[in-house]
């Protein structure tokens, strides 16, 4: 269900000055039941049967007081100030916004049950539709897991920006211009998820005590698959999970190692020069500055003691992004673009913080990096354009970047872990690289067929082409 309301109202004080107000909210909910069946299997015999697979049947979905479903509850929000202001041959516009986003599953259940070390035939005679197949009775199913988590994210982000224009002219016949100017951005940025573990205290000693239903569909898109029975979501829903005379609750805590707060500032400020050479060459050359500092905090978690340990860290640098665009006319309708520009791509919230995340089973580790550094590229690109008497452009072009410091993120099979000496199946932390170049090609072309007869000269025809090779270095 998706509801939203906007709103947009601008007032003119006089001829030369202008003020705009608007303002968006919308509310999505999204509620959902899954009904999962997994094989988790080894290599099958000769004969196709796997000996000692696993079979896991599991429901998700939520309280009654969602309909025993998951609610997904995405809610975003901004409002707008801003003004347009002429003082003499100088111009003016400036601008505040504040938006906001959140997301919260509130009581999101899971009940799983298993059959372990039971043998499974596996049919791969269709590598695109492989079958399974088992005759285990409920019976042979018992509790893996009963849990339910609270997830809630946000971000809230806070803008003021105010830019000048000083037209002059050098030669009467031709235009110039210096525009300059300052943004100031504030993002805060949080996770809040806490996942609970439930164990019966009666009841609940195979899949036969649970409610279950077939959830086979003989239209199934994806192929002809049985899933058979798995337990109810209207039995998940009812169940009075707080109660300590039915159940045992525990706290997963090594879920809380996801949780963070983070807050970016970029404080940026730039001027820009923009001359007419002549009729036919134009040029746009300018200076940005900025400045960005990071906080956050975090937590690691410690397997062993089962105990999540708060972390922090900060970062701050400044960057400094020179940039020169020219234009030259060579007829009304072909024109040559060249641009050197240098820009910047900062890491993402969570990969800053320093947490520790245990993957399910403990077979993956994944940890964060509070080290990384703002991916920066250098630019060159030149492209040629013909715009046809009617609907229609030609173009070609080629670019190079150098790109320092680009993020990935690493994968380390078999890893010991060094802090708690264990091994995990695979290791993933967000890495720097060091330095890549990128050059390429591109052609494109659109076109109206109006030079066909009928129906056809009402048809456009685009079609682009794009070559790249990339160079990095070897991790």
């Amino acid at each position: 269900m998706r509801q939203s309301v906007s709103g947009a109202f601008d007032y003119k004080l006089d001829a030369f000055n202008t003020i705009f107000f608007n303002a968006i909210y919308n509310h999505r909910n999204d509620w959902e039941n899954r009904f999962r069946l997994r094989y988790i299997l080894d290599e099958p015999n000769e004969d196709g049967i796997v000996e000692e697979g696993e079979i896991r049947r599991q429901t998700k979905g939520g309280s009654a007081d969602n309909d025993n479903r998951r609610l997904e509850d995405q809610r975003t929000w901004r409002t707008g100030l801003s003004g347009d202001h002429l003082f003499g041959n100088v111009k003016l516009d400036w601008g505040f916004s504040f938006a906001k986003a959140s997301e919260e599953r509130p009581n999101e259940r899971y009940m799983e049950f298993r059959a372990k070390k039971v043998p499974v035939t596996v049919d791969l005679s269709d590598e695109r539709e492989p079958y399974f197949s088992e005759n285990h009775p409920l019976s042979s199913y018992s509790l893996k897991d009963l849990s339910e988590e609270n997830q809630y994210t946000d971000e809230k982000d806070f803008n003021a920006k105010v830019n000048f224009e000083i037209p002059f002219s050098i030669n009467k016949n031709l235009n110039s211009s210096l525009q300059f100017g300052g943004k100031y951005k504030k993002k805060d940025k949080k996770r809040d998820n806490e996942l609970f573990e439930y164990e019966p205290l009666s009841g609940f000693e195979n899949l036969t005590d649970v409610p279950t239903q077939d959830f086979t569909d003989s239209d199934f898109e994806a192929g002809n698959y049985k899933v058979g029975s798995i337990g109810t979501s209207e039995f998940l829903g009812s169940l009075d999970l707080n109660n300590a005379a039915l159940f045992e609750k525990s706290e997963d805590v090594s879920d809380k190692a996801g949780n963070f707060n983070a807050t970016e500032k970029v404080l940026a400020g730039y001027a820009e020069f923009k001359h007419e050479f002549s009729e036919k060459l134009s040029m746009i050359a300018g200076l940005r500055l900025e400045r960005t500092e990071i906080e956050y905090t975090g937590f690691e978690f410690d397997e062993e003691e089962e105990t999540l340990t708060p972390t922090s860290g900060s970062d701050d640098y400044t960057n400094i992004l020179p940039g020169v665009h020219f234009k030259y006319n060579v007829s009304d309708n072909t024109i040559l673009r060249f641009a050197w520009t240098n820009t910047i791509s900062r890491p993402n919230y969570f990969s800053l913080v320093p947490y520790r995340n245990i993957a399910e089973d403990n077979e993956e580790l994944s940890i964060g990096n509070p080290a990384l550094e703002p991916t920066t590229s250098m630019n060159f690109d030149l492209m040629a354009e013909n715009y046809f008497e009617s609907v229609g452009i030609l173009s070609a072009g080629v670019f190079y970047k150098k790109i320092n410091d680009f993020i990935y993120t690493q994968k380390i099979e078999n890893y010991i872990d060094p802090v708690s000496g264990n091994t995990y199946d695979d290791f993933f932390q967000p890495k720097n690289g060091a330095e890549a170049t990128l050059l390429g090609f591109e052609f494109a072309i659109q076109r109206r067929l109006d030079f066909f007869e009928g129906f056809l000269r009402n048809l456009t025809f685009y079609a682009n082409f794009y070559k790249f090779n990339r160079r990095q270095p070897a991790d």
